[in-house]
């Protein structure tokens, strides 16, 4: 700690110590490596309690610490995982049952915790234990050792659930958890970026920063005291760095640009020095676009965003952290998932300079080069796309995409007859595979090539009559060469756009926004995640419904027959028998459990001959959006202007499918649907003293596989 900084340091002599992180790297050595820092965890506080608090009722623990400077939460932002949270009553002892030990067995793992009251120094914790399951979606056993001395055990629960168990029932009751209501979440900071273009202070547009390079992003006015204070500490640093980091200044004084001169020459201030507009408020600080002065944002040379000051930073702060990336060095794993995350947002410029940094560590991998090479014809830079293309297909003849891609490109650059040799090449290359046929059917549609994803999609349905994929592909197709829509298949969608109120487009994963005057949320089952960015509840569960496709057996059934005292439904399809059947609330995930599979056969067993000989072809499962009561949403939300609601159709999507969208392209046209849909409204959802109001998005929700 510098002299500066002890002296305002409020705590006991042990409260210089440092907080540590231990954080687990899953590899073979068992390494945990010391990361309070990196995180933001190691700060200048005498701290006096530390406790694992779900604090949000998202199913995972976030952190509470108690310092001698206040009260300082953390929301744990991992992806979510399944969990099992388990809430003890005791009949025969104390009632919250302190001391009892709590068993959990889940894919042959046993998990063990005990009731307490207090963990660590002044901590008290919660009575409920909480035990993280990973991947796994199924409790095989809970065993309880009351105080009493009783053991009990119970099998077969679910997870993501607050499992209340009481000493003698024997039933274990299942609750959703309590969330805490929308209106309370903490605001989040929007997509910060080094590479975001902006005005610089002689009027010029360039990008914020550079690439290859960590940057120090500091945001300071020439009126704000703490920024005075910082900024010569930050010249310091940018002198003794040099080009190996980017250091910037970004002004949020827009009007009196002489002021923010004289401090630049008042404080020696070496580094570029950019305007902090509307747009750069918003990337970096979201939609209220008010900034704690001063800020500073640290990327590591990857550009991830590694550390944000609120507030005066010292130098002997983000000397350690700049010193830390040194140590770091570049790892491939790291520049692939930027890679592939600027080619999602539509960042493509800066994808082909992380691929091409890919290809520098391991020359002899095609999969960049491929990428380079759609990210250039994304861009209109035909004869790059063209070079890495024609590469891709010498060194990977058999690449599908790659040819019909390179097909693209020398189509753009005038030379046609190449191009259908090439798109031919494609469709030749792609057989009888209807998964790869698909692929080739949906780029083609993607780029306007409708003769081709028309051919590519039939064969598709050809060489796999039973695939509902293949089908609704082919559909999808056929209606956009009719109407002149545009397909943008698997396309993440990071946020719902609004101006005055009403909704303006969307943001496709943090990039490239699509303006529109009127959206409609049918996502499926996903609609519930994408709903509540805006502030829309709508509570579903995937129910997930499984199909085995077997060879047809002899004799096979002429027409579908639900067989109801099983639950089973068999349908010939394409020279075959397709089993379909279950209901299974697991989570949002596709995972195949063989016993559900198992189910289906021996259903069928009991009225189909023939069955046991039929050989498997292919299992798949779909997950139908089941909502709380039962009845599909369907129509305009009526407190967000230029939003429909499509979704919650349950068992009955195929059916129902075409008349809702009879009924939304009536709200569209007419604004009027020819019938009452009063009691499909979204609203029947709200919840209980809630309002539904726009929330700003809170992450990337991903498209619908």
């Amino acid at each position: 700690m510098v002299p500066e900084a002890r002296r305002d340091f409020r705590g006991s002599f042990s409260g210089y110590e440092r907080d540590r992180l231990f954080y687990n790297t899953n590899e073979p050595s068992d390494r945990f490596v010391q990361s309070a820092y990196v995180f933001g965890l190691d700060a200048d506080h005498d701290g006096r309690a530390a406790a694992p608090v779900d604090i949000d009722g998202d199913g995972d623990l976030d952190l509470v610490l108690v310092t001698l400077q206040g009260l300082r939460l953390f929301e744990n932002t991992a992806p979510p995982q399944h969990f099992a949270r388990v809430r003890l009553t005791a009949s025969r002892s104390e009632a919250h049952a302190v001391g009892a030990t709590v068993e959990v067995t889940a894919d042959g793992v046993v998990r063990r915790d005990f009731v307490k009251i207090t963990e660590g120094f002044q901590t008290q914790v919660p009575f409920d234990l909480h035990f993280g399951l990973g991947n796994v979606t199924t409790i095989e056993a809970l065993e309880v050792r009351w105080p009493s001395g009783a053991v009990e055990q119970w099998s077969d629960l679910p997870v993501d659930r607050l499992l209340l168990v009481r000493e003698g029932t024997a039933e274990v009751a299942a609750e959703a958890l309590a969330r805490w209501p929308d209106g309370t979440r903490p605001s989040v900071i929007g997509a910060p970026t080094p590479t975001l273009e902006a005005q610089r202070l002689d009027g010029d547009v360039a990008p914020i920063a550079g690439a290859r390079r960590p940057a120090v992003i500091n945001f300071w006015a020439p009126w704000c005291a703490p920024c005075n204070v910082e900024l010569p500490q930050l010249v310091t640093l940018a002198e003794r760095y040099g080009d190996e980091v980017d250091f910037v200044g970004m002004s949020v004084e827009l009007a009196d640009l002489d002021s923010v001169r004289a401090s630049i020459e008042r404080f020696a201030i070496p580094y570029a020095q950019f305007l902090a507009d509307e747009t750069v408020m918003e990337r970096f600080f979201g939609d209220s676009a008010q900034a704690a002065l001063p800020s500073t944002y640290v990327f590591d040379q990857t550009g991830r965003l590694r550390r944000l000051f609120r507030g005066a930073l010292t130098e002997a702060d983000l000397d350690a952290l700049l010193l830390s990336f040194r140590d770091e060095g570049v790892f491939e794993a790291d520049l692939e998932l930027v890679a592939r995350t600027s080619f999602r947002g539509g960042a493509y410029a800066r994808a082909i300079d992380y691929y091409r940094r890919l290809i520098d560590a391991d020359p002899r991998r095609v999969q960049p080069l491929y990428q380079i090479g759609l990210a250039s014809l994304r861009l209109g830079h035909v004869d790059e796309a063209r070079e890495a293309l024609e590469q891709v297909v010498a060194r990977s003849p058999t690449n599908v995409l790659a040819q019909f891609n390179l097909g693209m490109a020398r189509f753009r650059s005038g030379d046609v007859g190449a191009a259908l040799r090439d798109f031919q090449a494609a469709s030749g290359l792609a057989g009888s595979d209807s998964v790869v046929l698909r692929q080739l059917g949906n780029a083609a549609v993607e780029a306007g090539q409708f003769w081709l994803a028309s051919e590519a999609l039939d064969r598709a349905v050809a060489a796999s009559p039973t695939s509902a994929p293949a089908w609704i592909d082919r559909a999808r197709a056929d209606r956009a060469r009719g109407h002149g829509a545009v397909v943008r298949p698997h396309t993440d969608v990071g946020e719902i756009l609004f101006r005055n109120g009403r909704v303006a487009g969307v943001r496709i994963g943090g990039g490239e926004r699509i303006a529109a005057d009127t959206l409609v949320l049918a996502a499926g089952t996903w609609t519930t995640r994408l709903a509540e960015t805006i502030g829309l509840h709508i509570p579903m569960q995937p129910g997930k419904g499984y199909h085995l496709n077997l060879v047809a057996p002899d004799p096979c059934p002429r027409s579908a027959c639900v067989l109801g005292e099983v639950y089973v439904a068999a349908t010939p399809m394409g020279g075959g028998l397709r089993l379909a059947g279950t209901m299974e609330f697991s989570g949002l995930n596709h995972r195949l459990h063989r016993r559900r599979l198992e189910m289906l056969v021996a259903g069928a067993r009991k009225y189909l001959a023939g069955i046991d000989e039929a050989r498997p072809i292919s299992t798949w499962c779909g997950l139908r959006p089941c909502t709380a009561d039962g009845l599909p949403v369907v129509g305009w939300a009526r407190d967000i202007p230029g939003v429909l609601v499509a979704t919650g159709h349950a068992r009955m999507g195929f059916t129902l499918g075409p008349v809702t969208g009879k009924l939304i392209s009536e709200c569209i046209v007419d604004g009027e649907p020819s019938i009452d849909l009063d009691p499909l409204r979204v609203e029947r959802f709200v919840r209980a003293g809630g309002d539904v109001r726009r929330r700003r998005h809170l992450g990337v929700v991903p498209s619908a596989p």
